[in-house]
C-alpha cells in the first residue's frame, strides 16, 4: 500500500522449443521474450509497469518467474532498504529494492550449473553455454532440474531471525528441443527433459538462508523433493511437511526438530497457524502430489512409492 504497487511473477514463454521463440542459442540480444520468467511492479490503477527484473532472459530451461515475492525491510550496508527477496526456479536467490528495481544481489541457494553467475549490473546471468539447449545442441546433467530449485511452495521470512526457510529441491537434468507439434489439449512443449538426480545424495533440502550475507545458515536434507511449504512464528518456530507425511516443528535459530508427525499422506501446501480463545493452533493441507511425479521419472517414481 505505500508504493500503490502490486508485484507479479510471470512464467516462461512457450513452447519450450527455442529455436522456434528466440535465436535457438545463448546469442539472443534482445530477443529476451521480454516479460517471460521476470518479476513484474505494476501500478494497480493502470496496469502499466513501473520495472521489472527479467530472472531468466530467453528462458531455454522452464524456470518459470511465479515463485513469490516476500517483501521486509532489511539493513543492509548500514541502512535499512525496503527489500523484496524471491526464491527464483533458475536456483538464484534474489533480493533487491522494491521501490526501485534495482537488484542488490543474487546468489545460488541451491547447486546450480546453467550459469557462472547472474550479474546484477547487467542484469542477465553469465550463462554456461554448454548447458543451453538449442535446435542441434542437446544439453546434459543442466542443474537445477525444470521443478526448480523451488517450485510453488512457500517460504518464509522470519525478522526475528533474519532468515528465510526455503523448501528446495536438488533434481537435475538432460534436455533436448523437439519438432513442435500443436495437440488440442496437450502440452504445446517441444522439448525432452529427462531427470536426474543432483548431486550429494539428497533430493530435497529445507534450507535456513541468510539473505543479506546471502549463504546458508542450516538446512535439514530430505530423500526426496517437493517438499511443503514453510511457516516461521514469532515464538521462534518454523513448521514445514515432506513428502512422506511428516510434519515438523524445528528451532528457527538452530534448525533442531522439536517434534514431528506423520499425518498420512505427503505435504506440499505451506502451514497457516491462529489462535481460538487465547489458544495457538497450527494448522496443514495434507496430500501427495499426483501430476508431478510424470515429469520426473525414476525419481517421480520414488514420489509416488513415498
Amino acid at each position: 500500500p505505500k508504493s500503490d504497487t502490486v508485484y507479479w511473477g510471470t512464467s516462461n514463454p512457450g513452447p519450450w522449443n527455442t529455436g522456434v521463440r528466440s535465436t535457438g542459442d545463448g546469442n539472443f540480444g534482445k530477443l529476451t521474450n521480454l516479460y517471460t520468467a521476470s518479476t513484474l511492479a505494476l501500478d494497480p490503477n493502470t496496469g502499466k509497469i513501473k520495472w521489472h527484473i527479467q530472472t531468466t532472459p530467453a528462458d531455454a530451461w522452464d524456470y518459470d518467474g511465479v515463485n513469490e515475492a516476500v517483501l521486509a525491510d532489511l539493513k543492509i550496508g548500514g541502512s535499512t532498504v525496503p527489500a523484496l527477496m524471491k526464491a527464483d526456479r533458475n536456483g538464484y536467490f534474489f533480493v533487491a529494492n522494491r521501490e526501485t528495481g534495482k537488484v542488490l544481489s543474487a546468489e545460488k541457494y541451491v547447486f546450480s550449473n546453467w550459469a557462472k553467475k547472474w550479474d546484477v549490473s547487467t542484469m542477465r546471468a553469465v550463462e554456461d553455454p554448454d548447458k543451453r539447449p538449442g535446435p542441434g545442441h542437446p544439453a546434459k546433467d543442466i542443474c537445477p532440474n525444470l521443478i526448480g530449485g523451488k517450485n510453488w511452495q512457500p517460504m518464509s521470512f522470519n525478522p526475528q531471525t533474519g532468515l528465510v526457510y526455503i523448501p528446495s529441491n536438488n533434481v537435475c537434468m538432460d534436455w533436448s528441443v523437439s519438432d513442435v507439434a500443436y495437440k488440442r489439449g496437450v502440452f504445446y512443449l517441444g522439448a525432452e527433459f529427462p531427470t536426474k538426480e543432483g548431486p550429494g545424495g539428497f533430493l530435497g533440502e529445507l534450507v535456513a538462508w541468510d539473505p543479506i550475507a546471502q549463504k546458508k545458515v542450516w538446512s535439514i536434507k530430505e530423500d526426496l523433493p517437493f517438499n511443503g511449504g514453510t511457516l516461521t512464528t514469532g515464538g521462534g518456530l518454523v513448521f514445514a511437511g515432506n513428502i512422506h507425511g511428516d510434519f515438523r516443528a524445528i528451532d528457527a535459530k538452530s534448525g533442531k526438530v522439536l517434534w514431528s508427525r506423520n499425518l498420512g499422506s505427503g505435504i506440499g501446501a505451506g502451514p497457516v497457524t491462529y489462535s481460538v480463545d487465547g489458544k495457538q493452533y497450527v494448522a496443514i493441507v495434507v496430500g501427495r502430489t499426483a501430476a508431478l511425479p510424470a515429469f520426473l521419472g525414476e525419481v517421480g517414481k520414488k514420489m509416488t512409492a513415498a
